[in-house]
């Protein structure tokens, strides 16, 4: 997954991109970008740089015209450049002192989105607000009915602004009944095949009122009105794609641990008395919503996603219908008028 971005648009953005095609034309002794792609166009279509066994750099050279495409494998991020484009990124990466002026004055990705959703463009989604959430639970089981909830996170959207809420098992059953009626889009990672579930699940067992019937009925409600960023991206790709991967080529962020085993002994370690393992655990999980957020808005703002060069464009309604195939447009606050749940009986 790349952000496929104008050189305008890369202009603006802080970003490692000029810094690092300057660093391999010293590196590699080309005294000008035009020698570079003099060179190294005879080497292929396609040029790789590593860097400690690893690859950092991808250049293309389009068969049958003038066009160059620029991979930064680190960032992320996919240029297009044809002859015009081509000269202005030569001139610019000659001097250190204007890469510098262009990174000081550039903002990144995360600066961008968030004064997108100040300005109140991404305050809700297709006229519905919205809330991102995400569980931490015990070692995941095919029996998602005997996954054990720990904490979690919500950031909610109201009013244009966005608020963190904290969960736990005092409060899962009240968060429960807050999704139940909420008027407005659930979102999630995965969440229609695990956060939901396992969320209605156990907040009907916290409840002391469990039943089949019961859990069907209300996963159903809450599932109605979900969007999986997950299903989205395998939707319109044809890829899956863990959070992880996404968010960090879409805005940079990954998560704090690096595999669910980790956070899974520090579940084992809280339980044995250990508060700071809690703190590690709860920053951990509202890393992850913003993670969530920031990819969302990322979807939203740019309404393209690049993948094996191949561009993938859509308009919020169908973001919305990839999102939930089940997903049905109609007034959501008539459907919760209308639904009747255990939390208010």
């Amino acid at each position: 997954m790349y952000k496929k971005l104008s050189y305008d648009q890369l202009l603006k953005l802080k970003s490692g991109f000029f810094e690092s095609l300057s660093s391999i034309l010293k590196k590699n002794k080309y005294q000008t970008l035009k020698d570079y792609l003099h060179i190294t166009s005879k080497q292929g279509e396609v040029v790789y740089h590593i860097a400690r066994q690893e690859y950092i750099w991808r250049t293309v050279f389009v068969h049958g015209s003038d066009q160059v495409i620029f991979y930064d494998e680190r960032e992320k991020i996919e240029l297009h450049a044809d002859k015009a484009i081509l000269a202005k990124i030569g001139a610019l990466i000659r001097d250190t002192k204007k890469i510098a002026a262009q990174k000081k004055s550039a903002v990144s990705i995360e600066q961008t989105l968030l004064k997108a959703f100040d300005e109140g463009k991404l305050s809700d989604i297709g006229g519905k607000g919205y809330l991102v959430y995400d569980i931490e639970t015990s070692y995941t089981t095919n029996d998602l009915k005997k996954t054990e909830f720990y904490i979690g996170y919500a950031y909610i959207v109201q009013g244009g602004k966005g608020m963190y809420k904290y969960i736990d098992k005092s409060n899962l059953t009240k968060f429960l009944e807050y999704l139940i009626d909420f008027d407005g889009y659930i979102i999630g990672f995965n969440s229609l095949a695990f956060d939901n579930p396992v969320t209605v699940h156990q907040g009907l067992t916290f409840a002391d009122r469990y039943s089949d019937e019961e859990y069907e009925r209300l996963l159903a409600l809450v599932n109605k009105k979900s969007l999986d960023i997950f299903q989205f991206v395998w939707g319109i790709t044809g890829k899956r794609m863990g959070l992880n991967k996404l968010s960090r080529s879409l805005v940079g962020l990954g998560k704090t641990l690096e595999s669910g085993k980790e956070s899974e002994n520090l579940r084992q370690t809280y339980l044995e008395g250990d508060e700071n393992a809690l703190k590690i655990l709860n920053n951990y999980c509202k890393n992850d919503v913003k993670m969530t957020y920031l990819s969302l808005w990322y979807i939203l703002y740019f309404q393209k996603l690049s993948l094996d060069d191949q561009d993938h464009e859509y308009t919020i309604e169908e973001f919305i219908a990839l999102s939930n195939k089940e997903q049905v447009e109609e007034d959501l606050s008539e459907q919760n008028d209308k639904s009747h749940t255990i939390f208010s009986e």
